[in-house]
């Protein structure tokens, strides 16, 4: 960080981002010690989509003035982590940097924003407590409110270098002018791009997307559009609330769900919007959030909410359900509640809904909600259940337990009873091990670790039998035909199944947040953070 950037800092009033302290953290006891924790943890988890800065050694006063002070001492990043790791479910994304400025010494902590907020300790220390939820309430730090916390985990269910490209674009076809960003992929590899009536998605809101008769339907924030996948040109559009799960399509309806209600539009093409006024039915989720699987005419959606229970009635809780819709009209067919708090996104297979929470993995009748078996995994509970992985013989499901560090388990189940089959070996020390998606493939399982790599087990036996040489940032893939097509901050690749080779590989002219990628027809469709929605081709 150099001078300049450090003064324009400084110039900023403390806020959401912003922190400014006089003196240098002490370390001597734990309770100077949980300062540190607490005020990095109320950094990380406060919704922002930019870095935020605690700056050491500099004074600010009420009226703006900024007192230069400095410091005598400096930590480095491994310091910090050390002192963090066993004390927090999972460590935040931060730097330690010292400045130079006016002959003294500085230190600047940047907090990068993150998917897996929120962060919690998993043990009382010093100041902070168990579980507590802190954030960074304009100048101060505090203890999350009932609907802070809703809408933290409202956005972390809205679900994870590459060389410069200096390749034209003046062939290209880009729908709507390109008035946001630059293009971010190489023009040979673009057969179009749109950047129209969406908002620009950031590494938080992502945008929702599905392909249904060749229409890539596109949702995020309060806009959802039906792009043609030959060309690109809008052919559908409507207003939402907050749309929060894919598009689908279903008869002649479009179904979107959004924060605390799904609306169904008719699928007829048009130039004009839809609206809530036009929907030919809605219906009103229990909860703020809502995320889905469907089939043969039933929606599943998460429903999660503050309730106490009957032991505790003086407690809030955050209690995830299911609820399952008739997507013919909207009426609820059943509801199915836990107290568990966090959880997967349910599978339906051979109408059998799966559903993995923190501390349990259920299955479920679609026909009426009934549990057909219920296994425990974990012992207490966690806001980080992995990915859930199923096809016709075989269940792979995760967690790992906050208040112990060590602990975090992916098994292999017989999907059919539940019974464990075998332990997968995971060599990660890290929490988040699993920061994307799984594919089960007949006995192997793909899915990526938390050093970035892609990696096959053995379902059978537990062994890893194969990783990726390349590191991917923030990777999430998806299955077509007889390739692996991988999503990253810096491009998308794709990887023969068979074999696992690399066959084909376009790179991003920079680091972008990009959403799952969708093949249909040999088309990769992606949307990232520079504004667009991309058809690829490789």
């Amino acid at each position: 960080m150099d001078g300049n950037f450090f003064v324009e800092l400084c110039k900023k009033p403390e806020g959401i981002n912003i922190d400014f302290k006089r003196d240098q953290y002490k370390l001597n006891n734990d309770i100077l010690k949980s300062n540190l924790i607490k005020d990095i943890l109320s950094m990380a988890n406060t919704i922002r989509n930019d870095d935020a800065y605690i700056i050491i050694g500099v004074k600010s006063y009420p009226n703006g003035v900024k007192e230069y002070i400095g410091v005598e001492s400096h930590f480095d990043d491994s310091d910090i982590q050390n002192l963090i790791k066993d004390k927090v479910d999972k460590v935040p994304i931060l730097h330690y940097i010292p400045v130079m400025f006016q002959g003294k010494s500085f230190a600047v902590i940047k907090i990068s924003p993150s998917r897996y907020r929120p962060f919690l300790p998993i043990r009382d220390f010093g100041i902070v407590r168990k579980q507590c939820i802190y954030i960074r309430r304009g100048s101060m730090n505090d203890e999350a409110r009932s609907e802070e916390i809703m809408e933290l985990y409202k956005e972390k269910l809205l679900n994870d270098t590459p060389k410069l490209n200096t390749n034209s674009t003046s062939n290209l076809t880009v729908i709507n002018s390109p008035t946001k960003n630059s293009i971010s992929y190489p023009a040979e590899n673009i057969i179009w791009a749109y950047n129209g009536d969406l908002e620009t998605m950031t590494n938080s809101n992502y945008w929702n997307q599905s392909v249904f008769d060749n229409i890539l339907y596109v949702g995020l924030k309060d806009t959802c559009v039906g792009l043609d996948i030959d060309n690109g040109n809008v052919v559908w559009k409507a207003r939402a609330t907050e749309i929060v799960g894919k598009p689908l399509k279903y008869n002649e309806l479009i179904i979107v769900p959004s924060s605390g209600r799904i609306s169904a539009w008719s699928s007829e093409k048009s130039s004009k919007w839809y609206h809530q006024n036009n929907t030919i039915w809605q219906c009103n989720s229990r909860s703020n959030i809502s995320f889905y699987d469907y089939y043969n005419g039933t929606v599943l959606i998460i429903t999660v909410k503050m309730s106490a229970r009957a032991d505790e009635p003086s407690q809030l809780y955050l209690m995830t359900g299911i609820e399952s819709i008739d997507l013919t009209n909207g009426n609820s067919n059943w509801a199915f509640d836990t107290y568990d708090m966090g959880h997967s996104v349910p599978v339906i297979l051979n109408e059998v809904v799966y559903f993995l929470t923190s501390l349990n993995i259920y299955a479920l009748r679609l026909t009426d909600g009934s549990i057909i078996w219920q296994k425990q995994l974990n012992k207490t509970p966690s806001t980080n259940p992995f990915p859930l992985a199923v096809n016709e013989k075989y269940l792979v499901a995760g967690v790992w337990d906050p208040y112990n560090p060590e602990f975090f388990e992916m098994v292999c189940l017989n999907k059919d009873n539940g019974e464990k089959i075998c332990v997968i070996e995971l060599e990660s020390q890290t929490h988040n091990f699993i920061h994307s998606n799984f594919a089960l493939l007949d006995n192997k399982l793909v899915g990526t670790n938390d050093n970035e790599h892609i990696a096959v087990w053995d379902i059978i036996n537990g062994q890893l039998i194969w990783e990726s040489e390349e590191t991917y940032q923030y990777p999430i893939f998806s299955l077509h035909k007889e390739n692996l097509i991988v999503g990253y901050m810096g491009g998308v690749v794709k990887y023969s199944i068979n074999d696992m080779t690399q066959i084909g590989h376009i790179e991003a002219s920079e680091k972008k947040y990009i959403t799952e990628p969708i093949v249909h027809n040999d088309k990769v469709f992606v949307s990232c953070t520079d504004g667009y929605v991309y058809a690829l081709r490789f």
